[in-house]
């Protein structure tokens, strides 16, 4: 089966972060690889996406800023490769 790694940017998304994670760890393909790459939220976004991160090694949080998402995204690209 192939794996899929899917990238989340978010920033201040605490109403709809778990949703996402959420219907993603319920899904029934399990190889999946997800990153949420983060902006610099001033809400409970990073906390809720650290749980998820702890709970299940298919979730990883990347703490960035705005102007380093491209770069974060092309250094996840690079390692899937």
């Amino acid at each position: 089966m192939r794996k899929i790694s899917i990238i989340l940017y978010t920033y201040n998304a605490i109403y709809s972060i778990e949703k996402i994670l959420v219907r993603l760890r319920n899904q029934s393909l399990r190889d999946f690889s997800c990153y949420v790459v983060d902006g610099g939220s001033t809400d409970r976004t990073c906390a809720v996406a650290e749980g998820y991160s702890v709970l299940d090694n298919r979730f990883a949080l990347i703490r960035t800023n705005d102007l380093e998402k491209y770069e974060v995204y092309n250094d996840i690209l690079d390692n899937l490769s």
